[in-house]
């Protein structure tokens, strides 16, 4: 396991120690807009610069980036800094 992912937990232990408040965010788009994205840029003139073939590559790989991204949530997930997921969070 690459040292940044096992070294990450402690440095965060130490940030929060030293009373620094520690804000995790993550921007998620589903496999969906990707999609939707993905189809934009190859039909729409003006955003098919953004197209490489390589990204469709990357969408096969879907699975194994949502299980890498999941567990190093998991990893990152403690008492002193914890996760909160905004999609659980209802607001009214």
């Amino acid at each position: 396991m690459p040292r940044a992912r096992t070294d990450l937990p402690d440095r965060l232990r130490v940030l929060v120690a030293n009373d620094i408040a520690v804000v995790k965010i993550f921007l998620h788009i589903s496999k969906a807009e990707q999609c939707r994205r993905f189809e934009e840029r190859i039909h729409q003139r003006r955003k098919q610069w953004k197209f490489e073939l390589p990204d469709l590559v990357k969408r096969g790989q879907w699975h194994s980036y949502r299980q890498a991204f999941q567990a190093m949530l998991n990893r990152c997930n403690n008492r002193s800094a914890p996760r909160f997921d905004p999609r659980t969070i209802r607001v009214r």
